[in-house]
């Protein structure tokens, strides 16, 4: 069965691993998609709150929820992830995200989005679009992603319906930019570690039986679902989470472009350009949890870490008295009887009480 293997775990790819999440009492119960697509954030001391939305950019169901929650919430400062010329290709109305998706790529939006990611002529630029060409054939192939696939990085019905909102509450606008904007593409054309041959040695002879058996679970949803019923059905916080951990792993350098400096300009946009105490942010859902660590950092709000072992209740003190103690007691027995004992590091370790403590001291 598809994704069997992540119904039993939490968080990452194999139990215990460097992405898995501990809890006091096993493990958290796993976030729907519906759940894994609103934080609400507020910070006590300044009174600012902080609505972070996912989407998509493709389900229709999605983007209606969004739009309610939004309505709700009655922002005073809105940002979309998406170009500043977003507001001249959304007037009208649809009803469904793919409507709307094939009117941009009608009106220009599309056009002029691959156009202002294209860099420039010349050997380089040729050398740069060969490598990424390969990069995305790798991905395509591998993974067996949809042909679709792309609906996910381009504005969908939910950040058309968000705009029009902020037109009604006269809510300050501010913009992200989608994912494979100029910028990123120019910081993407200037790494000079975007190795194609990576990826494939990595994956056939580099990852771990865990990791393995989960992208094979995932290249089985990939060919037999949609675009669109994936991220319905299948893209909650932890799954996503998990497709984040595995580009880090396969394209580490790309990912810090896409992902982790995205994230980073979208939180710095937050603090610095929006206004108001009710902010609310509208990004990809692989943007949520990175916006949202950043934010609890910045403000102070992060929660303590847990020991990674269950000790932190540990008496150590009494441990380390009961240690002494036994020490001390093997110590008089070899005065009385002339044999000597065992190593103290081969000391029993048994739980301390009043009655084993020692009894010469």
């Amino acid at each position: 069965m598809a994704l069997s293997r992540l119904s039993t775990i939490h968080y990452g790819a194999i139990v215990g691993s460097s992405t898995h999440k501990p809890w006091d009492v096993g493990y958290a119960p796993r976030k729907t998609v519906a759940e894994s697509l609103v934080v609400h954030l507020s910070d006590p001391k300044s009174k600012e709150e902080l609505l972070i939305l996912g989407t998509s950019n493709i389900s229709t169901s999605n983007a209606y929820r969004n739009l309610e929650l939004a309505e709700k919430f009655a922002p005073s400062s809105i940002l979309l992830q998406a170009s500043p010329t977003f507001g001249k290709f959304c007037f009208g109305q649809w009803h469904s995200s793919e409507e709307f998706q094939n009117s941009l790529m009608k009106n220009g939006y599309y056009w002029d989005y691959i156009k202002r990611t294209h860099e420039g002529t010349g050997i380089k630029a040729a050398l740069f679009e060969t490598r990424k060409g390969i990069l995305n054939f790798w991905v395509n192939t591998v993974m067996r992603t949809p042909k679709d696939i792309w609906r996910l990085f381009v504005p969908g019905l939910d950040t058309k319906m968000v705009f029009d909102l902020s037109n009604k509450l006269k809510a300050d606008v501010h913009y992200a930019g989608e994912d494979f904007n100029c910028s990123a593409m120019e910081m993407l054309y200037r790494e000079s570690r975007m190795d194609t041959i990576y990826p494939y040695l990595k994956y056939y002879f580099g990852l771990n039986e865990g990791w393995e058996q989960e992208a094979r679970n995932w290249q089985v949803l990939f060919r037999s679902h949609s675009t669109k019923a994936l991220a319905e059905g299948y893209f909650n916080q932890d799954n996503v989470t998990w497709l984040v951990r595995f580009a880090e792993k396969m394209i580490p350098h790309q990912k810090k472009v896409i992902i982790d400096k995205k994230n980073e300009d979208i939180f710095w946009s937050i603090e610095k350009n929006m206004k108001g105490n009710k902010k609310l942010v509208l990004v990809n859902q692989w943007h949520m949890d990175g916006v949202q660590s950043l934010w609890r950092k910045y403000h102070g709000l992060e929660a303590p870490k847990k020991p990674m072992m269950s000790t932190h209740d540990l008496p150590l003190e009494e441990v380390q008295a009961w240690m002494r103690g036994k020490d001390y007691d093997r110590n008089v027995i070899e005065k009385r009887t002339g044999v000597p004992m065992a190593m103290p590091n081969s000391r029993e370790n048994t739980s301390y009480w009043d009655e084993n403590r020692s009894h010469y001291a």
